[in-house]
C-alpha cells in the first residue's frame, strides 16, 4: 500500500520558497521527496494537452531545480557549457523554462546521452523555440 501525501497550496509555496529544506528527524526520505515533487508538478499542471494541441507551461527556477535535481549554480554552468537551454525572460527580474524542454533534458540524462548529444538536443530545443516565435509573429 502506497502512502499518499496531500499538500495544500500554502505548504507547496513554503516548500518552494525554502527549496524543500524540510527535515523529518534528521533527513528527508527519498520517497517523501518524490511524493512532494510529484505533487508540486501536478499542482503546477506540468504539461497539459487540450483538444489535441500541446500547451507548454513555463517553469520558474525553483520548479526547474526540483525537476532536474540540480542546484542553481549547476544549471547556469550547464547553460554556459551548452548543456541546458537558456531561460526565457518573463520580466525585469523573472525567468522561466518551457516544461517540455526540462522534460526532454531530463530524459536525455536518464537515457545516458553524452554531453555532445545533449548539446545537440539543446540546439534543437532552442531552434524549435525560434520556429514557434516566428509562427507567433506571423499571425
Amino acid at each position: 500500500m502506497t502512502n499518499q501525501i496531500l499538500l495544500d497550496d500554502e505548504v507547496i509555496s513554503k516548500l518552494l520558497k525554502n527549496n524543500l529544506s524540510v527535515h523529518i528527524g534528521k533527513e528527508l526520505t527519498l520517497d517523501l521527496l518524490e511524493a512532494i515533487t510529484n505533487q508540486i508538478l501536478e499542482s503546477m499542471n506540468f504539461v497539459s494537452e487540450q483538444n489535441g494541441a500541446h500547451a507548454c507551461n513555463l517553469l520558474r527556477l525553483p520548479a526547474v531545480k526540483i525537476s532536474s535535481g540540480l542546484p542553481r549554480s549547476t544549471l547556469y554552468l550547464r547553460i554556459s557549457q551548452g548543456l541546458w537551454t537558456k531561460p526565457i525572460s518573463l520580466g525585469a527580474r523573472a525567468v522561466g523554462w518551457p516544461a517540455n524542454e526540462i522534460s526532454a533534458l531530463n530524459a536525455a540524462r536518464i537515457a545516458g546521452k553524452s554531453n555532445d548529444e545533449v548539446r545537440d538536443l539543446v540546439k534543437q530545443l532552442e531552434a524549435a523555440r525560434k520556429a514557434i516565435e516566428g509562427t507567433n509573429h506571423a499571425q
